[in-house]
């Protein structure tokens, strides 16, 4: 079994919303640069890996799904040969809810199962993904979001100014 660390910057958040980055998971096992670009096709035409979180996060600020995405390719154009390949996502979704640093954590399991063909046993890695962001209070400013957040808007039910009728004092 290895081990691997992944660390998620999310950046400067606004308190009472919620956001949402979707990470790829690097591919742990990847080209080895002796084996030539025929050996790596072979060996990525069937994907048996498999990511799962282990261990999700301790709080409900912090959810985590995990997303496949499975892509068909032409090896050539005279050929009619095709390779699958699959991609993982870790798809990341905060709510700030309260002031200051913020720090989560999950643990994902990362297999890749041999072909059924060889006697292999599975290859394992364990991946700690830290997620870090600050989250800033009200009319402290602009909020500053790392390139692939994005707001997904106000946290409904959260204690906002907008959802009261009281006009305050004359």
């Amino acid at each position: 079994v290895e081990y691997d660390n992944l660390i998620v910057k999310i950046g400067l958040l606004k308190i009472g919303h919620r956001y949402r980055m979707i990470v790829p998971i690097p591919n742990r096992w990847g080209q080895d640069a002796n084996e030539d670009n025929e050996q790596q096709q072979e060996k990525h035409t069937h994907n048996n890996d498999e990511v799962k979180i282990i261990e999700d996060s301790f709080d409900d600020d912090l959810r985590g799904e995990i997303e496949t995405e499975y892509t068909n390719t032409t090896n050539d154009a005279a050929s009619s040969a095709t390779s699958a390949s699959c991609h993982h996502y870790l798809n990341i979704t905060l709510s700030a809810k309260r002031r200051g640093p913020y720090r989560g954590r999950f643990v994902l399991e990362l297999t890749r199962y041999p072909l059924a063909t060889s006697s292999e046993t599975p290859q394992k890695c364990i991946m700690s993904v830290q997620v870090d962001a600050t989250i800033m209070g009200k009319d402290m400013g602009t909020p500053k979001l790392r390139n692939g957040v994005i707001c997904l808007g106000k946290i409904v039910g959260y204690d906002s100014d907008d959802e009261t009728e009281w006009q305050g004092f004359d």
